[in-house]
C-alpha cells in the first residue's frame, strides 16, 4: 500500500502481505508506505511477510497504528512471518503513534527504527516489540536486529509512557533492546519491560535481548526513566549485555529502574554484564534526589554501576545489591559500584550492601565524594547484608572524601566481608565523620570482617580531621597501617575491636606483628615511620602528664583518649578524645608536658 500527501484516512482489518488466513507470506515490496502524509490511522492489520519494511512513513506525521496489529507475524502471534528489513520504519516525520497492543516481532532487521533530524515527537507505547504467545505465555520471537532504534539525530521522541500501563515490552530481539545513538537528544525510554516477560502464572522470565537493554551512543541528554512513584520507571533484567550501557553520552539520567531484578526487586534476573555501564560520560546522573527517582541496582552478573572516565558523574538515592526496601539482599556477581579513572563523582544517599565483591572500588582517578550511605547493611543498619569484599576499596587514587563533617555526611560502613575500608597506594584521601563496625546510633556491633581501616603502601591520608569517626566491634584491628607515611589517625573513636585500636606494622608484610614498642631514639622505619608513643607518667580525672622521645628538634602533637576500662593487655584503645597538646623535643630528643 502506498499514500503519498493524503490526510485522515483509515485502514482497518486488513492482511498486508499474507495469505488472507495470515498464515503465509504472499510478499509486496513494502507493506505499508506513506510520503508526506498526515493523520492517517492503521489498526488492527496484519503488516507481515513484505520483502522490504512492514510499515515505511517519511516525511508528514501524526499518523496512528494502533490496537492489535501485527507487525511481522502470523495471525494469532505465535510465529514469525518476517517482514524482511524493519517492522516501522519512520524518517524525518514527528508526532505518529505507534502503540496501545502492537506487536513487532521477528522483522528481518529492528523493530521500530526512527531517524532524522525531523523525527521528533514520535510516541511508541503498549507494544510487544520482540514477543509473540504461546499458551498465553510470552515468547521470544525476536526482530533480528534491535528492538528500538532512536538516531541520526531525531529528538524528543517517547519509547513507553509517563504512566502506569503506557510501556512496552522489549524483549527476545537479535541485539540491543533499544539503542540511542548519532546525536539523538532529548529522547524518554519509560515505563518499559526490557529483556523479561511474563511466563507461566504470571511469573517475571527472562526473555533475554541478545545484547544490551539499552544502549546510548554519542547522544547526550536522554532519559532512561524518569519517577518510579509515577510509573516512568523501566524493568530493565535479564539482557545478554549490560542492563543500560552508555558511551561518549553527557547529561544522561538513568533515574526510577529496577536493573538485574524479577519480582518485587526480591528475586534476581540478571542482565549478564554490568546493571549500568558509563564509559567516558559526564555530568550523568544515576539516581535522584527525590523519592522516586531511585534505581534498585541489583543481581546483576557484574558490577551493578560500573563508570570508566569522565567527569562529575552523580550516583544519587539508590539500593545497589540489596532490594528497593533495603531489606533483601539481591547482589550483583561483582561489586557494587566500581569507578575507575573518573574525577569528581558524587555519591550520596546510596544502600550498597550483598554484592559478591567489594561494596564500592575505586581505581585510580580522583575527587569522588562519598557521604550519607549504608554500606553492608540494611537500610535500617540493624542487620548485615555483607559485601563479600571491602565496604570501600581505594586503589592508585588521591583526594577522595569517605564522609563528610556535616550532620548526615558520613556513611555506615559495617557487616562487611573483608575491612570496612581498605587504602591501596592512595593518597591525599579524606575519611572523616563515618560509622565503622556500628549500625547508625552506635549501640549495635555490626563487624567488618576484618580491619576497620586497612592503610598499604598509601601516604598522607587523613582518618579522623574535621570529624571523629567511630571505629568499634570490628574482628580485627580498628586501624591497620601496614605500610605508608604521614598517615593521620585522629581524633576518634575507637573501642572494642578484636585487635589493637591502632596497629603500626613493622616490615609492611602481612599478618600484623602486634605492638611495636618505643626506641630510644626514634631511629626505626615502617608504617607511619613507626612513631614513639607517648608514655604517661602520671593523670587525673582533667590532667594528665607525660614524656615522649623522638628525634632532636621536632615539633609533635600528642592526643590524648580515655576509655571506660582498662585493657588487660596494657595497649588498649580510645573511645573517646580527651585533648592535645605540642611539644618539641630537646637535644636529646626528650620531650614531657
Amino acid at each position: 500500500m502506498c499514500s503519498s500527501d493524503l490526510t485522515g484516512n483509515v485502514v482497518q482489518g486488513n492482511f498486508i502481505g499474507t495469505n488472507a488466513q495470515g498464515t503465509a507470506a504472499a510478499a509486496n515490496g513494502m507493506g505499508v508506505f506513506l510520503s508526506s502524509a498526515s493523520g492517517n490511522t492503521f489498526k488492527t492489520n496484519i503488516i507481515s511477510g513484505n520483502l522490504g519494511d512492514g510499515v515505511h512513513i517519511v516525511g508528514g506525521g501524526g499518523n496512528t497504528i494502533h490496537e492489535n496489529t501485527f507487525i511481522g507475524l502470523n495471525n494469532g502471534a505465535t510465529a514469525a512471518i518476517a517482514n524482511g528489513n524493519h517492522g516501522v520504519y519512520i524518517e524525518s516525520s514527528s508526532s505518529n503513534v505507534i502503540g496501545n497492543t502492537d506487536l513487532i516481532s521477528g522483522n528481518g532487521a529492528s523493530g521500530v527504527y526512527i531517524t532524522g533530524a525531523s523525527a521528533t515527537g514520535n510516541s511508541v507505547w503498549g507494544n510487544f516489540i520482540g514477543l509473540g504467545f504461546s499458551g498465553g505465555n510470552q515468547v521470544a520471537i525476536g526482530n533480528a536486529g534491535p528492538g528500538v532504534v532512536i538516531t541520526a539525530g531525531a529528538n524528543a521522541n517517547t519509547i513507553g509512557g509517563m504512566t502506569n500501563g503506557t510501556g512496552n515490552v522489549i524483549s527476545g530481539n537479535g541485539l540491543v533492546g533499544v539503542l540511542i545513538s548519532g546525536g539523538s537528544t532529548g529522547n524518554n525510554v519509560v515505563s518499559n519491560v526490557i529483556g523479561a516477560g511474563q511466563g507461566a502464572g504470571g511469573t517475571a522470565i527472562a526473555i533475554p535481548n541478545h545484547s544490551h537493554g539499552v544502549q546510548i551512543l554519542d547522544s547526550p541528554n536522554n532519559k532512561i526513566g524518569i519517577d518510579a512513584s509515577a510509573g516512568s520507571g523501566n524493568t530493565i533484567s535479564g539482557n545478554q549485555g549490560n542492563g543500560v550501557y552508555v558511551i561518549n553520552s553527557n547529561g544522561t539520567l538513568i533515574a526510577g529502574n529496577a536493573i538485574g531484578s524479577g519480582e518485587g526487586g526480591t528475586v534476581p534476573l540478571a542482565n549478564s554484564g554490568h546493571g549500568v555501564a558509563l564509559i567516558g560520560c559526564s555530568s550523568a546522573t544515576i539516581g535522584g534526589s527525590t523519592s522516586g527517582k531511585d534505581n534498585e541496582i541489583s543481581g546483576n552478573a557484574q558490577n551493578g554501576i560500573y563508570i570508566e572516565g569522565g567527569t562529575n558523574n552523580s550516583i544519587l538515592n539508590n539500593a545497589i545489591g540489596i532490594d528497593g526496601n533495603g531489606v533483601v539482599g539481591v547482589g550483583n556477581g561483582g561489586n557494587g559500584i566500581l569507578l575507575q579513572d573518573v574525577v569528581g563523582t558524587l555519591i550520596t544517599t546510596v544502600n550498597v550492601s550483598g554484592n559478591a565483591a567489594n561494596g564500592v572500588r575505586i581505581i585510580g582517578g580522583s575527587g569522588t565524594i562519598f557521604r550519607g550511605n549504608f554500606v553492608g547493611t540494611n537500610l535500617a543498619s540493624n542487620q548485615a547484608i555483607p559485601n563479600g569484599g571491602h565496604g570501600l576499596s581505594l586503589e592508585n587514587t588521591s583526594g577522595n572524601r569517605i564522609g563528610e563533617p556535616v550532620s548526615g555526611g558520613g556513611n555506615v560502613i559495617s557487616g562487611n566481608m573483608g575491612s570496612g575500608v581498605s587504602l591501596f597506594q592512595s593518597s591525599g584521601n579524606v575519611i572523616t565523620n563515618n560509622i565503622v563496625g556500628l549500625n547508625l546510633a552506635a549501640t549495635m556491633a555490626l563487624p567488618n570482617g576484618s580491619h576497620g581501616i586497612i592503610v598499604q603502601t598509601s601516604n598522607d591520608n587523613t582518618i579522623g580531621g574535621a570529624a571523629q569517626n567511630i571505629i568499634a566491634g570490628n574482628t580485627g584491628i580498628g586501624v591497620a597501617i601496614l605500610s605508608g607515611l604521614r598517615n593521620q589517625v585522629r581524633p576518634n573513636m575507637i573501642y572494642s575491636n578484636g585487635g589493637l585500636g591502632i596497629d603500626l606494622d613493622r616490615d609492611g608484610v602481612l599478618p600484623f606483628d602486634g605492638v611495636t614498642f618505643n626506641d630510644s631514639s626514634d631511629s626505626d622505619t615502617g608504617a607511619n615511620g613507626l612513631l614513639n608513643a607517648p608514655i604517661l607518667t602520671s593523670a587525673t580525672l582533667t590532667t594528665v602528664n607525660g614524656r615522649i622521645k623522638a628525634a632532636a628538634g621536632v615539633t609533635i602533637t600528642v592526643d590524648l583518649y580515655r576509655s571506660t576500662s582498662c585493657d588487660a593487655a596494657g595497649f588498649g584503645e580510645g573511645s573517646s578524645f580527651f585533648g592535645s597538646t605540642t611539644v618539641t623535643t630537646n637535644a636529646n630528643g626528650e620531650a614531657t608536658w
